[in-house]
């Protein structure tokens, strides 16, 4: 299984593909910055968990601009969502098309608890305080002073499969912007709250906040800094995926390479070695 990317002019697409390849997709004015692992049956279901507690949210439903994958250049559409958990640092919607089929309150409590309270990497501390910790704290164009986590289900597009992204649009304001910090997520094909989806979570937190702080870095050091953010939160699905499955067999491959010849092994290496080294 090979992770790839798109590139469209200020956009940029990381996502699953069924085989090796670039590809070049044309102009699309959204500025967006999109992740996404490789795909999760790959990965054992590593069940280190907090204890989940039943959240509730008082919010409104909201509909909220997503694009629609299945299309190159992909296309805006609105999602219907209701508010399923709300907490310290973060705000869950669900699609509800997908409520009660696709995801229930279980999942919803068992990803709220990892976010706010507890992760594999430090039981004491969840994935956003972990990340914001070593990598500085989201904007807040919102005023709420916590992030929204919409799950939904992701559209294909050819073999290609999405777990998560994010819009920078969302943040630098656009015709479609949802005017919050979010990320996106899919809660239709892997478990929302196993370690996986979890991982997919603290690499697009760390998106997230590099909109903050550094809208020019190069992509190659972005992904391997959002890589070490699994590692810190001990999700370290892409260590048999990307490092055994794709980069230890052809260590030749090279880490400055940016999207889309990017190599999740390698930056998942050098993300890790960072941490190790310098904390």
């Amino acid at each position: 299984m090979c992770r790839n990317a798109i590139a469209i002019s200020s956009v940029l697409f990381a996502f699953s593909l069924g085989a090796c390849g670039d590809d070049d997709v044309g102009q699309n004015d959204a500025a967006v910055v999109m992740d996404a692992a490789s795909d999760a049956q790959t990965h054992p279901d590593v069940q280190v968990q907090p204890d989940a507690q039943v959240t509730t949210c008082d919010l409104p439903p909201r509909d909220f601009w997503v694009y629609d994958l299945s299309v190159m250049p992909p296309d805006w559409l609105q999602v219907s969502a209701t508010c399923r958990g709300e907490g310290t640092h973060g705000i869950i919607y669900v699609a509800d098309d997908i409520w009660e089929t696709e995801m229930d309150q279980t999942d919803v409590d068992g990803v709220l608890a990892a976010y706010d309270n507890a992760t594999p990497g430090d039981p004491t501390r969840g994935i956003y305080e972990l990340v914001t910790t070593a990598y500085g704290e989201p904007t807040d164009v919102d005023g709420n002073d916590r992030v929204i986590l919409l799950y939904s289900e992701l559209p294909s597009f050819g073999s290609s499969e999405f777990d998560g992204y994010i819009r920078a649009e969302d943040v630098l304001g656009g015709s479609h912007s949802n005017g919050a910090e979010m990320f996106y997520a899919d809660g239709v094909r892997n478990d929302p709250a196993g370690e996986y989806m979890l991982g997919v979570v603290a690499h697009e937190l760390t998106h997230l906040i590099h909109l903050n702080h550094d809208l020019n870095e190069a992509s190659w050091l972005e992904e391997s800094l959002a890589e070490a953010a699994m590692v810190l939160c001990g999700y370290l699905g892409d260590l048999q995926t990307w490092v055994a499955g794709d980069f230890a067999p052809n260590p030749n491959q090279s880490l400055t390479q940016d999207n889309p010849s990017f190599n999740y092994g390698a930056g998942f290496l050098f993300g890790a070695y960072l941490l190790e080294r310098y904390g």
